[in-house]
This record gives structure tokens, sequence and C-alpha cells, in this order.
């Protein structure tokens, strides 16, 4: 009992640490909703700083100098990377914490090296008794601290106007600044000061218990967002609890477990089971997702890649020396790492922080099989590659539920705890013996990278090029169409009928596949593989390395993988700059590059290459024809199998409010039912919980005799119910074209596993082209949908939503923003759509007359419930009708009148 109480306390106090840095990325995410990865980096400048201090002033004035430094460092942030990137996505902000971590910590390395320093407790060290238990005096007070810091600012933004200010930053920049009162940059700034000042504090009171290490900035970035997480990111008084209990858990964790790194991988399974609770499958209405940098079209320049193939093969065969050949080598593998990266993040959209603890998985298990087993080079690396499989998927199982910046920290922390629990466990790989590999041997011929680098580099170089055209094959294919809708739009993809969740996990499977060649390929550079060196090739350093240098040379372009190994210590540009410098001020270069590279080309090197190639090769063949449009061939109206939908007591609330009460339609084959009702009626939320996107209470949803309600979004819409979105939400990345064959084609798993080496001819359903003749889309098919007019968008929403050829079609307010004209084009598409196609529509419309025009029944709803239903003229002169639009119901003119008039007037209701 006693040793449990010590270690509680002992631990608590190591977890006010982590709740005192989590407090100070809380603050920043209060203010902007940008995860800042660089807080333990500003947390340990600012201890350094006191160290120097130390040696000339006293501590007091030591103290206030590093808050002075820690400040300081905040509000350069907010002015120099924050404030140029005011309009970027929260995702592109994260990069730029990044970018600040990694310079940050190059500074140290320069200024310190890399050996730990011993700083002085800035609190009483004596020991006191709690229940007869010694404890460190200076333990306790920075539990007190923590508690007293977090009831400050709590205190400061729950009831003062900054405080509600920086939560309004957050939410509405535009607002805030109307309101006048607070200038939204000096909010941002102060907020970015505060933030300094809490990581320096944190800084000053961690340096004597762990020695300070510019490694530890990299290694405090899981606990720390644990804790902050365990606060929702904004909550001060959780994530203060956060902390300590982490704290506590680690502490009692390590008297018992005898599983090695079991402790440091508690912080990873708060952040998986807190993400896990309170993510979603798919985005809310209203939640836009991140923008996210350019991506290439996967078309392969066989005559450039032929042609850079050709002279590296030459160069390294016959040209240069060794020392460049090993150069070349080390470039390639890391390319190699970075094309894992191309497919999950660049055309997945998902941020992974996992490349090289995948690449880490693949090394072991292939070194392990040739070590232990006797098992030649091939057969292993094969196998080591299959074996990330299963743990891409493991990564990959939170992306279904959370997105973005917050499924960074997850990857980061799994890249962490196989860190811990298996790279540094010594049982496994040998601890710092490591793996005896030997000489690697391809059919009998030696291709040792130590004995014929030469040789090594030819081999290199064939599996890059095999693997980055492997790359641009799956980008061209079905699935990487899939890919990218999923990336542009969550839930626009699930109204077609792609399942997000296993699109998600497929891409974590092939990019960890892919990381896993270049891990291979990383093992048998040596002759033995040790893979618990610490900040070995394999650390999870290497993982945030790997997104900066994909995001400086381009995460969207295969040429990015090879732009972005600029950073790559030991490639070829280093070994060009090792003439003018070396070792850190190299990674400080990469640094200062990646904060550059978000500010001015955030699509990276890459991107901005192919914009001037494209330009200078639009040039060169301006003489040349015009492409011809694409032609389709005769197609006529594809009539759909007959289908009824049928909705029974449908109820939907969102906590305590219920917005339908017991909704009853049927939408019948070759009718189209519209749907009436003012804002906030709850139309657009029964087509939400008809398709899936809302979680009703106990009902039924019915296609013919099909039950659909605990069908998924995209098992709904591959039964047959499709749906438009009233926000559009098309697939910006896709052109006009492949948003029609991403709602074409089916998912065959075949063409799944094939997709790399054979991506297939894209076809069209027959839906798909006579909605693309229908709607005038032949002259616009390569053209992005950003190029369209608005009418045009309208009707290619329509049009995509067809290609999957729905048997019941729920149109929400397909007419927003369209002029008189096309309105009238709208009503008779409508119309054709039940007659001619056969298809059982639902609208809704805040255009009265367009609805009455265009249905064969009408049901009108006022706050979640059916008012009227009825032929359109019986609707019309419904008197609850007219009592919803005019709130008439005691008005005794309303008689007067006809009901039409009455709901003609009240349209804009």
């Amino acid at each position: 009992m006693i040793d449990i109480l010590r270690f509680t306390i002992t631990g608590a106090a190591a977890g006010a640490i982590l709740a005192l840095l989590g407090l100070g990325v809380n603050v920043i995410f209060r203010a902007s909703r940008v995860i800042n990865f660089s807080h333990a980096a500003i947390a340990l400048t600012a201890a350094y700083a006191y160290k120097e201090f130390l040696a000339i002033l006293p501590t007091p004035l030591a103290l206030l100098l590093a808050l002075v430094v820690g400040i300081a460092i905040g509000a350069l942030v907010d002015l120099l990377v924050m404030r140029p990137l005011r309009a970027a996505s929260a995702l592109t902000k994260a990069m730029a914490t990044i970018g600040v971590l990694l310079t940050l910590q190059s500074i140290l390395n320069i200024r310190y090296g890399h050996n730990p320093i011993i700083v002085p407790s800035l609190l009483p060290t004596s020991l006191v008794q709690i229940a007869g238990i010694p404890v460190g005096l200076d333990r306790l007070l920075i539990l007190v601290t923590g508690i007293v810091m977090t009831a400050v600012l709590w205190a400061v933004y729950r009831f003062t106007s900054f405080g509600i200010a920086s939560t309004a930053l957050s939410v509405n920049e535009r607002t805030l600044a109307a309101l006048g009162k607070w200038e939204p940059r000096r909010v941002s700034l102060l907020n970015w000061v505060i933030a300094g000042g809490l990581a320096a504090l944190a800084g000053v009171l961690l340096a004597p218990i762990t020695s300070l290490s510019p490694t530890l900035s990299l290694m405090l970035i899981v606990p720390i967002l644990s804790a902050a997480l365990l606060g929702n990111l904004n909550a001060f008084w959780l994530t203060l609890l956060g902390g300590v209990l982490i704290g506590i858990a680690q502490a009692q964790i390590s008297r018992f477990a005898t599983i090695p790194g079991l402790t440091e991988a508690v912080p990873f399974l708060v952040i998986v089971i807190l993400l896990a609770v309170r993510g979603s499958s798919l985005p809310q209405r209203g939640e836009s997702a991140d923008t996210l940098p350019q991506i290439g079209s996967g078309r392969i320049p066989w005559w450039p890649v032929g042609i850079a193939t050709g002279i590296t093969l030459i160069l390294v065969i016959w040209v240069l020396p060794e020392a460049w050949v090993a150069a070349v080598t080390t470039g390639l593998v890391a390319a190699i790492v970075l094309l894992s990266l191309v497919v999950v993040t660049g055309y997945a959209g998902q941020l992974s922080l996992a490349s090289f603890g995948l690449a880490g998985v693949a090394a072991l298990v292939s070194a392990q099989l040739v070590a232990s087993l006797g098992w030649s080079f091939l057969p292993a690396a094969i196998v080591g590659v299959l074996a990330t499989a299963p743990v891409g998927v493991l990564v990959g199982l939170p992306a279904v539920r959370t997105r973005g910046t917050a499924l960074a920290v997850v990857t980061l922390g799994l890249a962490v705890a196989l860190q811990a629990l298996v790279f540094d466990n010594g049982a496994i790989t040998n601890g710092i013996s490591g793996l005896n590999v030997g000489n690697p041997t391809i059919f009998g011929l030696d291709i040792s990278a130590i004995f014929f680098p030469r040789r090594y580099a030819v081999f290199t170089i064939i599996v890059f090029v095999l693997t980055a055209l492997a790359v641009l094959n799956l980008r061209r294919s079905a699935v990487g169409r899939r890919l990218v809708a999923v990336r542009g739009n969550e839930r626009a993809a699930a109204s077609i009928g792609i399942s997000v969740p296993r699109t998600k996990l497929y891409a974590f499977v092939v990019s960890g596949m892919i990381a896993g060649i270049g891990g291979v390929l990383i093992a048998f550079t040596n002759l033995v593989v040790a893979l618990g060196n610490p900040g070995g090739r394999f650390d999870p350093s290497y993982s945030i390395t790997a997104i900066a240098q994909s995001t400086v040379g381009g995460v969207g372009y295969v040429g990015g993988a090879i732009a972005g190994t600029a950073m790559e210590p030991g490639a070829v540009v280093h070994q060009v700059m090792s003439f003018i410098t070396q070792g850190s001020w190299f990674n400080l270069i990469g640094g200062l590059l990646l904060l550059v590279t978000v500010v001015t080309a955030p699509s990276g090197i890459a991107a901005n290459l192919q914009r001037d190639f494209s330009r200078i090769w639009r040039r060169i063949r301006r003489f040349e024809r015009p492409a011809s449009p694409i032609d389709l061939g005769e197609v006529a109206a594809d009539r759909v199998e007959p289908a009824t939908l049928r909705v029974r007591r449908l109820n939907v609330a969102f906590g305590g409010n219920r917005v339908l009460h017991d909704v009853d339609v049927d939408v019948k084959a070759g009718e189209v039912l519209g749907v009436i009702g003012p804002n906030g009626a709850g139309k657009t939320t029964l087509v939400d919980a008809i398709t899936g996107y809302n979680r009703p209470e106990s009902c039924e949803i019915l296609l013919d005799d099909r039950e659909l309600k605990t069908l998924t979004p995209a098992a709904r819409a591959r039964a047959g119910v499709g749906r438009s979105f009233q926000a559009l939400e098309l697939f910006e990345d896709l052109s006009v074209l492949d948003n029609l064959l991403v709602a074409s084609e089916r998912n065959r798993w075949y063409e799944t596993a094939i997709a790399g080496i054979l991506p297939g001819r894209p076809r069209l359903t027959a839906a798909a082209r006579a909605a693309v003749k229908t709607f005038g889309l032949e002259p616009r098919l390569r053209d992005a949908p950003g190029d369209l007019s608005y009418g045009e968008r309208r009707l290619l929403a329509i049009a995509r939503a067809l290609a999957s050829r729905p048997r019941v079609l729920l149109l929400d307010e397909p007419a927003a923003g369209l002029g008189s004209e096309e309105r009238g084009e709208l009503r008779q598409l409508v119309r054709s759509l039940a007659k001619d196609w056969g298809i059982a529509v639902l609208i809704i419309e805040h255009d009265v007359e367009l609805v009455m025009g265009v249905s064969d029944t009408i049901v009108a709803m006022d706050f979640g419930r059916i008012i009227a239903r009825g032929t359109p003229q019986e609707v019309r002169n419904d008197p609850a009708v007219i009592a919803a639009y005019l709130g008439a119901n005691d008005d005794d003119s309303a008689d007067t009148k006809d009901g039409a008039e009455l709901v003609q007037e009240g349209r804009s209701a």
C-alpha cells in the first residue's frame, strides 16, 4: 500500500509537468484549432536559456528571462509563421509547427550538442513526509503549480472578454473582427505569447527532473498531446487531470511491467481509446475538410522517366565515385519511404507520422528470417514487406473514426509504441548486437552495399522506378479515384457507394507495404541490422522528418518523393552541402526550408515544377488542334428497376433537442415527392436520416422490403438510394469525367489487388453517359469542377448521383443559386428522371413554385413534423401550410386570399 501511494504521488507530480505543457497546447488550439507540435521544443529552448542565465544571474532573474525567451518564441511563431498562414488550413498550420520543431531542435543541437545537461532545480528538493512516505518537495510544488496555473487559465478563458474572443477567433475570424472590440491578430498573438510562457515555465520545471537533451522535444510530443486530448484540447481542468492520470499510470505500470516499453506506450493507448470513443466514421454536416495540397494526375511521362533512369544508371555504374554512389542509394531508399506518404497522405488525405515505424516492421521481419532462419534475401524481403499489411491495418484503424491532425497524433503514438515495445526490445532485435544478415544476394549475385555498392545502387534504382510506376498506376486506377474522392469529401464519397473505412484502410496497407520496401533496403545496407539503437534509422523522429520532406517535395506527386530527399542526410544534396556545412546545420536548413515551403508553396516543389513545365509545354504545342470532346456515342435515358422507399415513425434528436417527430413518407417509382417547409423544419435532416448520415431512433426505412436502418451510408447507396447535397460537395481534385467515373465504378477485389500493375480502362455506366448527354456536360468532361459555372456544378452533382444508377434519388436544394431559366430546365430534368428513368425522386426546396410544379405529391413540414400531405393543389390551400409560411393562424385576412398566392408570398421563408 505504501509503495502504491509513493508511486502515485511521484507519478502525479511528473504528470503535472505533462499537464502544464498540455495546457499550452490547449491555449493554441482554443484560439486557432491548430495542434502545436513545436510546444515541447519551445519549452526546451527556454530551459536551455534558463541554464545559460543561471551561470551569470540570480535564480529569479534567470527564471524571468527564460519566461521572456518562451514568450518571444511564441510571438515570433505567430508573427512570422502563423500570420502569413491565416487563410491556410489547420493541417497546413500544423505542418508549419513541425517546421518550427525541427528548426528549434537543430538550433539546440548546434549550440549544445547531443549530450544531456544537468540543470539545478528551481524548487527546493528536500523530502517531506506524506502518510509516512518521503516525497520530494519539488514534486509537490510542481503539482501545486499545475493546479494554480490551471485555475488561472480557466478563469481567464471563462470569464474575461479576451477568453471569449479567443474562442470566437477559432470559430469565425471575420465575425470577431466585425465586433470591433478585439482585433483578431492581436488575440492570436496574445494566445501564442501565453502558450510560450507556459512552455517556458514547464521547461524550467522539467529540466532538473529529466536533464536537458534536444531529443526530448520529440519524445515529449505524444505524452503531451495525450494529456491535451484527455482535455478535449480545450478543457483546462480535464487536461490537468489527464496529465496527472497519465503520470500515475506510467509510475504504477513501471512497478509491475515485465514487457519493455509498456510504460512509454501508455500515452498512445490513451490517444487511441479517446479518439475511438469521440470520433465519427463520417464528418458531420457543415464540418469542412482540411484544404490539402494539390496532387498529380498519375500520367506517366515515359520519355523523362526513361532518360532520367538511363542517366542515373550510367552515372552509378561508370562515372560517380563510390561515396556519391552511396549518396544516390541513400536518397532513393528514402524516396521509396516518401512514396508511401504520396499514397496515404497525398492520394488518400490521411496524415500519417508512422512511415518509418512501418518500414522498421519490414526491416525486422526480413532481418530475422535471414539471421535466425537462414532465408535468402529475396524471399525474406517479400515476406517482410507483406508483414507490414496487418500493421498497416492497425495504424489505419483510428483513421476510421478520426481525421486530420488528430490522426497524425495517433499515428505518431503508434510509431512511439512500436519503438518502445518492439524495436527497443532486445529479446526481439538482439539488442545492441543486432541481427547479422550478411551480404544480400539475388540469383547468386552478391549485391552487398558494403562490398559492391554499385550493384546495390542499381538494384535500388530498379526497385524505386518500379515502385514509382506502381504508385502512378494506382493514381489512375478506379481505386485511385476512390482514394482521391475520400480525401476530398468523405460524405460525398459515401453517398455514391464508396466504403470510406475500407478505402482508408486500403491506403494504409498499401502505404505500409511501400514503406516496408524502403525499410528492407535500409536494413540490408549494413551487414548487421540494429533496430534498437537510440536515434536509430526507424526512430519516430524520422517519421516526422519524412512528412516534412514530403511537404517540401510535394506530398501529392511522385516527383515530390525525389525532391523531398534534398533534406535527407547522406543523400546527394547533403553530400554537396557537406563542402559548406554539415550535421545540425543541414537539419536547420531543412527546418527553415519546410517553413518557407508551407508559407509560399504549400503544394511543394514538384507542384511548382509541374505547373511551370505544363505552361512551357502548352506554348510548345500551341499550334496543335485542341483536343476533341470525348465521344460518348448514342445514349438514351437508362431506366432503372422500379423501387419504393417507405419511411415510418422517423424520429431524430440531437442531444435533448428533437428535430424530427414521427415522420412518414413514401417515395414511389416514377413519381416525384416534394418536401417543403421553412428553415429549420427538418428537411435536410430527413434526407440525412434516410441516407444514413444521422442516427434516428426506432423507425423503419424500407427499400421495397429491404430494411436500410442498420446499413451505412455507402451500403444504402449501393442498395440504390442516391442523393445530392445542398452544398454540392463535389470532388474538386478530380476532373468532371473522374467525378462521374468514381460514381460509375464498382469495387472489385481483383482490380483492387492489381491496381498498381494494371490500372484498367475507365468506363462510364450507361446512366452516367446518359446524364452527360442530358445535362450538356460533354464539352466540360476534361475540366476541373472549379472551372464550371455554378449552374453546371449543380448539374454535375446530379449527374454524379445518377451515375451509380440509383433507384431512389433524394435531391437536397438542387435549385439553390440558379437563375430563372436554369430553374425551368431543372424542373424538366426532375420530371424526366421520374418519367423516363423510372426513378423515385424526393426533392426538398425553398422554391415552393418549383416544387409545386414538378411534384406528384407534396409533404409540408414545420418544426420537424408533417403538417400537410397531398397533391400540390391540396397543399397550396391547406391552412396549416399557410400558417407555417406566414404565421397567419389568427389572421382573418388569410381567408380572403387564394392559398396559392399566400404560399407564393411565403417562398422566401
